[in-house]
């Protein structure tokens, strides 16, 4: 069987984030639930991510989203055995869990586990001088450290996310439903529904069609931020099969 090629073009260093002229009605869509306490606010692009930690919380808690094979920086496997319970109140992410560390001679560590998108996050949010993060073992980031934060717990392991995730082209951040986690979606009201609850069936049509821009806006930030790194043709490949429910 020959090899399509769907585009014949190269990486592009495409604007990220793109132009706002692209989706006017994402700017909308910002001054609706701007200082509104009862939405739920999906996070802007910064830093080369266009997602939140939020996102990077619920893949840890859902085994059927956290990547199979995890690995520490120093290259040892990651076996969750659980990850922990999500802590709603302050302090670490997760309480609790239990990881397996390593291979034949393992270890198991128990205790809390902490979730950044970079690694420096845990100096940058002074976790080092609160005591509730003393039981920390575990880091989770996306990206991947290239210096360990100088006041982790002694025996914590990094673990960064963004290999195990870009190893599964089926994965996409925007099938992680926000609003799901920690509880069922089904458990209550959606978050918005206490703030449109008194606004005209117009006023919900206008604000619906917004956020479907600024859905696709952001979708459209990552996509810009892959093709700086991706060609044209294999990240079209990839998302339109991952559409389309295959897997890996």
């Amino acid at each position: 069987m020959r090899n399509v090629t769907l585009f014949q073009m190269s990486s592009v260093d495409y604007p990220n984030p793109l132009p706002s002229l692209y989706f006017p009605l994402a700017d909308a869509y910002r001054r609706i639930t701007k200082g509104t306490r009862h939405c739920l606010h999906e996070s802007q692009v910064a830093s080369g991510f266009a997602c939140s930690e939020r996102h990077l919380q619920c893949i840890w808690f859902d085994a059927n989203l956290r990547p199979a094979t995890l690995m520490t920086r120093e290259g040892e496997p990651v076996t969750v055995i659980s990850p922990g319970r999500w802590n709603l109140e302050a302090g670490p992410d997760f309480l609790d869990a239990v990881l397996r560390i390593g291979g034949a001679d393992c270890r198991q560590l128990q205790g809390d586990i902490e979730v950044h998108i970079q690694p420096k996050d845990w100096e940058h949010h002074g976790h080092g001088r609160d005591p509730r993060y003393r039981r920390v073992v575990g880091h989770v980031t996306y990206h991947p450290a290239t210096a360990t934060p100088v006041d982790l717990p002694p025996g914590t392991v990094e673990i960064a996310l963004r290999a195990a995730l870009a190893a599964n082209p089926s994965f996409s951040m925007d099938a992680v439903d926000l609003t799901a986690y920690p509880y069922a979606a089904s458990a209550g009201d959606c978050p918005c529904a206490a703030s449109v609850a008194t606004w005209h069936p117009d006023q919900v049509e206008t604000m619906l069609a917004a956020a479907g821009a600024f859905r696709l806006e952001q979708k459209a930030n990552r996509f810009a931020m892959r093709l700086r790194h991706e060609t044209p043709d294999t990240l079209l490949y990839q998302e339109t099969m991952a559409s389309l429910g295959y897997k890996q």
